[in-house]
């Protein structure tokens, strides 16, 4: 059952799309009123014609007075009969309709009553109360056994009809729009039977007759349209569930070409779309900044970026934390107004904003942010649907949370929208994950452009604020946006045109084959944004490695503290994979140059300090190049034994340096799984010599560690002695006190004699 049967939709576009469904019924039936009307008034208009005739044959009629010899002559003259012209009759269009439609009770009238009401242009409550009551007729009522019989059943029948393929629309095609007409046949009745302007001063008796006619007419099983429409719906659910997909959609023998129906997507020219994309919008937004210099850009180590995902303070986001340093970029963009040629052009001699010239911007700042929507929806890896990506938040709202997030140095946004959220009252949460350096451009953009923004449209124009990424004066963007913005830049770049739905058809193909069929795991074909239910498994990426159901998988296995509501580490994890290998297949993963480098590459620091953080110009910022950076990798791919390596987290990265500082006294608390075992075994493997004790409280762990330790020795080089050190403390450990006050004397003074074996992390530092 629908949990919140009643609730407004989240989408605005589908409540629209759900009114039109009635909307045209209305009109169906007011056009049976009209065609009647018409035909009445054709009717009336011959017989005048009729009765007109008759008078004229009277006035013409022979008389006994009459000329004989004009009346003679008339008789020898000949007569040649005229040919008649044989005239079509026009098709009849409502042939059908009018035989078909069953009119019940007072229907008719209430219908002829809104006609008229529309048409003598009365006041707006007079045409909406015509309106309410001629629709309540056709949906407080019943039916004996024949459910045709009803004028609201026949109309589903005729909105069943596809008229662009002249055929019947499938369950999937057609179980949506039965959805929306249910969804507001439920709305007006509640509105009929307890009125809006009413209900403050509703009685029991009022609730419990409402209760009576919903039984009556509302119910499953009662014998009524509403009762016809649910038990349509849920077969045409289960059918359109288990219904397969048409076949659009294949590849060239070189999986070198994608074919949507029947439209060639080369996959090269479809990557080289996304790098271009990326660096235009790159581009674009140090122009809005009036920033010409490359060397004068900003930066932004997002590594080093404290967000905590926990904190719902209305307008909070990482941009406002004061730990990092970034909530002064409207002062910096106020500066550049001042102080560039550009900026200038806003503002007159004495100061004043130009309001002409900051519309012009903020026109200028909407193609940026239309090039930057297309970026963030082609680039994160599954495509969101519109509605979705549309209404991310950059900061806390009143009710709702932010979406942008900074996590591991990377950028992620959290969908929490879902379609089948009105009814199974549970959304479905998505991360998506941003390519390195689109991440870093909206970092910026929310540090600098966006307040800027915001102040431009708050102070000079009288404007509103607003929490969406992406949005104007009306709320958040609609689909239609989205869809535009796609249509220009395929056909631009792509040489073909993709809507919303086509380029979803196109990603998911392209990225099951690319990245695997992990990429395509919940998604369905679907025909518009439509808030309708589905059988999905909620977070369904999360188990594809163990091969583990997501129920078991989730429940039972390693379950994490959720960080927002519904949305894991372990989701995290997994969703990253998929986005990290998107921007793989793309080329925009930061490892290659991309094929339109627009601005100066610039050299990866490995370290910054924390007044780094401040966005300060490149050549103000504060660089520490630790000398030690590329030890510590080394050492990190040797203990890990693996090439790819990288921190767990910046506590990891900072507890490590400070061991490597000497630091003391020195506490690191890092939660299970951190990495805290990196905080002793990766110092062995630096150019040092000393001694690292190590209490172990388990014998099970000391020996899973002796043999990871072992192993990351023997592939420093063969010097083994840490190693042997710790098998043998390890084996007698029950000895305690007595075994290190005889075994750790002799380790310090061999310790020497250890580091000169030759390289690595066996002999430098004992274990216990």
């Amino acid at each position: 059952p629908d949990q919140r049967p009643l609730a407004r939709l989240q989408n605005p576009e589908s409540q629209a799309t759900y009114v039109s469904y009635v909307v045209r019924f209305v009109c169906f039936y007011l056009r049976l009123i009209a065609d009647e009307e018409s035909r009445m008034n054709a009717y009336l208009a011959r017989r005048d014609r009729a009765v007109d005739s008759a008078s004229d044959e009277d006035a013409g009629t022979d008389s006994e007075y009459d000329d004989e010899d004009a009346a003679s002559s008339n008789d020898n003259d000949s007569v040649t009969p005229q040919r008649r012209i044989r005239r079509t009759a026009p098709a009849d269009k409502m042939k059908d309709a009018r035989e078909l439609f069953t009119w019940k009770g007072d229907q008719k009238a209430l219908a002829r009553e809104l006609w008229l009401t529309l048409g003598s242009g009365d006041e707006e409550a007079f045409q909406t109360t015509a309106l309410l009551n001629s629709l309540a007729s056709f949906i407080l009522t019943g039916y004996s056994s024949d459910e045709f019989s009803s004028g609201l059943v026949q109309y589903l029948g005729v909105l069943g009809i596809d008229t662009q393929t002249n055929r019947l629309r499938t369950a999937k095609n057609y179980s949506y729009m039965l959805a929306g007409v249910v969804y507001c046949v439920r709305v007006l009745a509640v509105e009929k039977l307890l009125p809006a302007v009413e209900r403050d001063e509703e009685t029991e008796e009022d609730r419990d007759a409402f209760l009576e006619l919903r039984k009556k007419y509302l119910a499953d099983g009662s014998y009524s349209p509403m009762s016809a429409m649910l038990s349509l719906l849920a077969y045409g659910k289960h059918a359109a569930l288990n219904e397969g997909n048409a076949g659009n959609a294949y590849w060239s023998p070189d999986k070198k070409t994608f074919y949507l129906n029947g439209r060639p997507i080369v996959v090269e020219r479809f990557c080289k779309m996304a790098q271009s994309m990326e660096a235009e919008l790159e581009e674009s937004f140090w122009q809005m900044c009036w920033v010409d210099d490359p060397a004068s850009r900003l930066t932004v180590n997002l590594a080093q970026i404290q967000d905590d995902m926990t904190f719902t303070t209305r307008g909070w986001s990482f941009v406002t934390a004061p730990s990092n340093g970034l909530s002064d970029g409207l002062a910096w963009m106020l500066q550049r107004a001042r102080s560039t040629e550009g900026g200038m052009r806003l503002q007159t001699s004495d100061g004043q904003w130009r309001g002409k010239k900051v519309r012009e911007y903020l026109r200028q700042l909407d193609r940026f942010l239309e090039l930057m929507l297309g970026c963030v929806h082609i680039e994160c890896g599954q495509p969101a649907r519109g509605s979705e990506i549309l209404t991310m938040r950059h900061r806390n709202g009143l009710l709702q949370d932010r979406n942008v997030f900074v996590v591991g140095g990377a950028l992620m946004t959290v969908v929490r929208y879902h379609k089948s959220q009105s009814q199974w009252d549970k959304p479905k949460v998505v991360p998506r994950f941003l390519p390195p350096r689109l991440g870093q451009i909206m970092a910026l953009y929310l540090s600098y452009l966006q307040p800027f923004r915001e102040y431009l449209v708050v102070n000079v124009l009288s404007g509103g604020l607003s929490d969406y990424v992406w949005s104007n004066k009306e709320g958040a963007w609609d689909t239609d946006r989205l869809t535009r913005v796609l249509k220009r830049e395929t056909g631009k770049r792509l040489g073909v045109a993709l809507h919303t739905l086509d380029y979803r058809h196109t990603a998911v193909g392209i990225g099951r084959v690319k990245v695997g069929e992990s990429f395509a795991r919940g998604y369905q074909d679907e025909i518009g944004e439509i808030d309708e239910a589905e059988v999905d498994d909620d977070e369904d990426l999360l188990e594809l490695q163990n091969s583990r159901s997501t129920v078991i998988g989730v429940g039972n296995y390693s379950v994490s503290l959720d960080i927002v509501k519904h949305l894991s580490a372990r989701s995290i994890d997994a969703f990253r994979a998929l986005s990290t290998a998107w921007h793989r297949v793309l080329g925009v993963d930061g490892q290659t140059e991309a094929p339109e480098e627009l601005g100066r590459r610039q050299k990866r620091r490995m370290r910054e300090s924390m007044s780094g953080l401040v966005m300060l110009p490149k050549e103000k910022a504060v660089l520490v190049e630790d000398a030690r950076a590329a030890a510590v990798q080394r050492a990190l791919q040797q203990v890990l034994g693996k090439q790819d390596v990288g921190f767990r987290s910046m506590e990891q990265e900072q507890a490590l340096y400070a061991v490597l500082d000497k630091v003391t006294p020195l506490v690191v608390v890092l939660p299970t799984g951190g990495g805290k075992s990196l905080l002793f075994t990766l110092p062995a493997c630096i150019e040092e010599n000393g001694v690292t004790v190590v209490v172990v409280p388990y014998r099970a762990l000391i020996e899973d560690l002796v043999s990871r330790i072992g192993a990351a020795a023997a592939g420093g080089g063969g010097r083994v002695s840490f190693a042997v050190h710790s098998t043998a403390l390890a084996g007698q450990s029950a000895q305690g006190e007595e075994l290190a006050a005889t075994w750790m004397p002799d380790c310090i003074a061999n310790r020497n004699a250890a580091a000169g074996a030759g390289g690595g992390a066996g002999g430098k530092h004992a274990s216990a």
